[in-house]
C-alpha cells in the first residue's frame, strides 16, 4: 500500500472524529460570525478596487504624457517605505499592488520587519509618495484584517 491512501485514510479519520465531537452550535455561532465578517469587507473591498483603479489610469497616463511629450520630466528615485503589515501575504500583496502601478517598483522587502523598498519615476517629494504608499496599505489592510 502506498503512502497517499494511508494518509488520506488517516485525514479522512480525523475529519470525521473532529467533526463529531463539535458542538453543533458553536459550529454554526462560527459560521455566522465567518460570514459576517467577510461581509462587512465586501465594501472596503470595493474602495481598495477602486483606489487601485484610479491610481493605475492616473499613472499610466503620466507615463503615457512622458512618452509622447518632449524632454525629461521624470525624477526617478528609491525610497524605503515602512509599513504596518504583519504577514507575508500583507507585505506581498501591497507590493505588488505597487508594482502593479506604472512607473512603480517594489525592488524588496525587508523578510523581518516588511518595509518595501520602491523605485519610481516621479519622486518629486518623498513624504508625498510615502504617505501615498500608506493610503493605499490602510484600504489593503482594511479588507485583509
Amino acid at each position: 500500500m502506498s503512502l497517499f491512501p494511508r494518509v488520506r485514510t488517516r485525514v479522512r479519520t480525523w475529519v470525521r472524529t473532529w467533526v463529531r465531537t463539535r458542538d453543533r452550535t458553536s459550529a454554526r455561532t462560527w459560521v455566522r460570525t465567518s460570514v459576517r465578517r467577510w461581509l462587512r469587507r465586501i465594501p472596503a473591498t470595493v474602495v481598495l478596487l477602486a483606489v487601485v483603479v484610479r491610481d493605475l489610469v492616473a499613472a499610466n497616463l503620466k507615463v503615457a504624457t512622458e512618452i509622447v511629450t518632449p524632454g525629461f520630466q521624470m525624477h526617478p528615485g528609491i525610497v524605503r517605505v515602512p509599513t504596518r503589515t504583519r504577514t507575508p501575504m500583507e507585505a506581498t500583496i501591497l507590493a505588488n499592488l505597487i508594482t502593479m502601478t506604472p512607473g512603480t517598483l517594489t525592488l524588496e522587502v525587508d523578510p523581518e520587519t516588511y518595509d518595501l523598498y520602491v523605485h519610481s519615476l516621479y519622486l518629486d517629494d518623498v513624504e508625498e509618495f510615502r504617505a501615498h504608499i500608506a493610503r493605499t496599505e490602510d484600504r489593503l489592510l482594511e479588507v485583509m484584517r
